[in-house]
Order: structure tokens, then sequence, then C-alpha cells
């Protein structure tokens, strides 16, 4: 045997020495303390070298090597290691290695197939299409993060058809992947197997109850039944105390579990508790019951199989709630989708009286709202460049109401926390209502209100003190013959609805 072979074998008798001490350690078996002084820098030293001349050539080797390293915490030979392709010693520098070489080692054992590594690295990735890539990989793998994390991607950008193999797969550890699940289930028509769902995940899934609830309790009727259906539910027709009486109208399950929401938030919000503004229980028609088209972003339903029936409605106004399409008012018919939030469902329940954006309006409105001197708007002062403002008939309306706000049942409303409200006197201010016209338009308030931006929240005094004015001057209005006016194909109910005006 030649000297160079003895001193090979030698120094991989002291590697597996120290391996197997080191092993015996970690699994906390007692060991013979002569086997302490293999651990001296000196034996290790050559036990590193010993092992990684056969490294390559050995896996068991090279295994040796990663677990001698790993337990000194020694990165320099982990990434030798590493680069003979050993998966351990690259995640073990991921999590040992603290400069900018760990994202490197990171993407080494990505790139080795490591199903964890490959989600984690998709993380810090900054280019969105290998970000997916990383993600899919590991999640095909099985890594239940990666799974969770590609199937959440899917269903938020609507590709429904590929979230729902990865939701199934979810599903089986995660709640929300389940309820999301459901969601699509019923989308398809699997309604049972939906509600399975549904039902096994109400004590982890808040909003899973509501569904349960929308499908257990919602009445689901055709369109040609809603003239009626209020009556049959209620026995009543439209209580007196309601000025206005809103039918929500859902045409998903979606629609309804959101309708539900908005109708309790309402009836709950103490800025309205002085508003004689009801909503009627909920309906539940198929969204192939009508048709709707689209213009400029905006649904537009046909519902002249309503205006052929000729029977006076049991509500005022209608709310449809729709998939998609961008929120608006027109005649009497709110249209919602359901990514619109309740903050604006009350803007837009304000247009039903009137009130106008306080944002720049398309030019066709701005022409309605501010050269028509006809028109008195409630939010909305057009006054000419030398005009004594404080002379305008709208800013003397404003200081009527003004005084009004300051009777006992404001006040009270105010220490009952329904607003929080310094407007007791008019600070005129510009608005951005006729700005596409160039013309100077004012309202009563410098604060930023919700007809400007919804989600402000802020609605002054002054405005629910006009809103309750324009109320009781247009009790009980049918608001949605206008629209069922325009929608009437013949001559009998064009002049029944033309008879409400």
């Amino acid at each position: 045997m030649t000297n160079l072979r003895k001193a090979w074998l030698n120094g991989l008798f002291v590697a597996v020495v120290i391996v197997l001490g080191i092993s015996l350690k970690a699994s906390h078996t007692y060991y013979p303390a002569t086997i302490n002084h293999y651990f001296l820098e000196d034996e290790t030293t050559k036990a590193y070298s010993a092992l990684y001349r056969v490294a390559d050539k050995s896996a068991e080797s090279l295994d040796a090597l990663v677990v001698l390293a790993k337990s000194h915490g020694n990165i320099y030979w982990l990434k030798k290691a590493a680069a003979l392709n050993s998966l351990d010693a690259q995640l073990a520098l991921v999590e040992l290695d603290n400069d900018a070489t760990d994202l490197y080692w990171l993407n080494e054992a990505a790139n080795s197939g490591d199903a964890a590594s490959q989600f984690e690295l998709s993380l810090v990735e900054p280019n969105k299409q290998r970000m997916l890539e990383l993600k899919k990989l590991s999640a095909d793998q099985g890594f239940p993060p990666a799974i969770i994390a590609i199937a959440k991607y899917y269903y938020e950008t609507q590709q429904e058809g590929l979230a729902k193999s990865y939701l199934i797969k979810a599903s089986e550890y995660d709640s929300l992947s389940q309820f999301k699940l459901a969601r699509i289930l019923w989308k398809e028509g699997s309604h049972e197997l939906a509600y399975n769902h549904f039902s096994s995940i109400v004590n982890l899934q808040p909003k899973a109850k509501q569904y349960i609830h929308a499908i257990d309790n919602i009445p689901r009727v055709s369109l040609t039944d809603l003239m009626t259906i209020n009556a049959n539910i209620n026995s009543t027709y439209i209580p007196e105390s309601c000025s206005q009486n809103i039918q929500f109208v859902a045409t998903s399950l979606d629609s309804v579990v959101q309708a539900k929401a908005f109708k309790t938030n309402f009836e709950n919000d103490k800025r309205f508790a002085k508003l004689p503004i009801c909503i009627a229980p909920i309906v539940w028609v198929p969204r192939d019951d009508f048709t709707c088209k689209v213009q400029s972003n905006r649904q537009t339903c046909d519902l002249n199989s309503i205006s052929e029936q000729l029977q006076e409605p049991n509500f005022t106004h209608l709310s449809l709630f729709l998939e998609n399409g961008k929120a608006y008012v027109n005649n009497g018919v709110m249209y919602l989708d359901t990514a619109d939030t309740y903050s604006v469902f009350v803007h837009e329940l304000a247009h039903f009286v009137g009130f106008v954006d306080e944002y720049p309006v398309s030019k066709e409105l701005a022409s309605q709202y501010c050269l028509n001197p006809n028109l008195t708007v409630p939010n909305l002062l057009i006054a000419n460049d030398d005009e004594d403002v404080t002379k305008n008939n709208t800013y003397k309306i404003w200081q009527q109401f003004i005084k009004s706000i300051n009777d006992d049942s404001f006040r009270k409303a105010e220490r009952d926390g329904a607003y929080i409200d310094d407007l007791h006197s008019i600070s005129l201010a510009k608005t951005n209502t006729c700005s596409n016209l160039s013309i100077k338009a004012y309202k009563p308030t410098s604060r930023m209100t919700f007809m400007e931006f919804h989600d402000v929240n802020y609605i002054p005094a002054l405005y629910i003190a006009m809103w309750q004015d324009l109320l009781s001057k247009d009790h009980q209005s049918i608001a949605v013959a206008r629209y069922f006016l325009d929608q009437a194909t013949t001559k009998k109910a064009k002049e029944y609805w033309g008879s409400y005006y």
C-alpha cells in the first residue's frame, strides 16, 4: 500500500469518526468521551479535505461533508459541497450565509428542484412571469404554501378554470381556499357540492355563514314577479314612513351576500337615522331573466318585461347588483357591481335626491347641472365672477338649513356619534363639478365630502338636513316610472308610465 493511499484512508477514517460523533451527538445518544479529541480543529480540517477529495465521486462522502460543515456552520465547505450540487448544502447556505450570496444559493436550490426554495425565491423575484413559474413549479410538487398562493393568484385574476384545480388541493388544509372553491362551484351550477363546502367551514370562515344564510333565506323569483314580491312577503304596500322604498335585486349568490351586507350596514348607519329611506326585502332574480348591454363601461339593462305589466310598483327605486360595470344612477335605478363597497352605495344613494358629484363630471353632465338656471342642485352653487355670492338664492337656502342643524335633534345625533361635524356655518369652497366647462362652482363646505371621493365617508350635517327636506317634498314618488317609460315599447305602456309625470 502506497504512502498516499495510507494517508487518504487515515484521513477518511478521521472524517467518518467525526461524522459519526456528530450524528450521535445530534441524536442526543451517549458517545464515549474518547471520541471528543476528533473534534479538534486540526482533525476536522483533515476530515474536510479527505471527504472533499472524493465527494464528486461518492454521494456518501458528499453527504458526510455536508453533515460535518453544517454542524460547524462552516460556510466555506458548504459552498464547496453546494457547488457539487448538494441540495442540503444549498439549503444550509440559505440559512447560514448572511451576505448577498444567500440569494444565489436560494436560486441554486430552486434550480435543483427544491419546492420550498422555489416558493421562497418567488417571493423576492421581481419578474412577474418568473415569479409565477416558480410558484407553479413549487405548487406542482405539492408544497402547500405554493398551492395556496398560485390558487389565490388565479382566483383573484378571475382565471377560475386554472384556479379550480389548485383550490381543490388547497382546500384540504386551507379553509379560505375551500371557500373560494365553493364560490366557483356555485357559479358552475354544482350547487349541492358548493353548499356542502360552505357548510363545512362555517366555523372557520365567517363569510361562509353569510352564503349559507343567503341560499337558505333569500327568495329566488322571476323578473316578472318583481312588482308583487314585496306585497307577498310583507302583506303591505310601501310603508307610510318610507319616502323611498328601495328594492334590492341581486343576480347571483355573490351579489345576494353583498346586497344583504349593504342593507344591514345602512340600517345600522347612524348618519341616516333621520332619513325616511327604507330598503325592501332582497330578491334574487336569475341573471338570464333580462339582458344588459355595456356602453362606456356602464351596464344598461332591459326591464321591458316590467314596464309592460302596467302595475304600480311597490317600490320607488331599484338597485341592481350585477357582476360588473361602473356604478351609476339612471332615473330611479342604481347600478352596482360586486366590486363596489358600501361607501359606493351611499354615494350613489345621494344621487337619488339630486346631489351631484364634486369631482369633474363629463361635459354632457356638466351642461345639465351647470348651465341650467332653473335647476336647483343641493350641493352646487353657480355664480358669476362679479356676483355677491351671499345674495345668491342657493346660498340663502344653505343659510336656512344651517339654522336647522343647530336644533336639538341634530345636536343629539352628533352626541350619539352619527357624525362629527363643525359645519354650523357656511364655509364656501370651490367644487370641481363644472370644471370641464371652465365654470366656477361652489359647495358649502371646505372639507372633502363623500360626493367627491366615496371612501372619504364625510357627510356634512347640512347635507343630511337638505337630504331630509328633499325626501319630504318627494314623498313616495315612483322614480322608476321614468325608467319604465323609457323602456316601454307599446303605446299603452308609454301612456301608463307617462301618467306619473
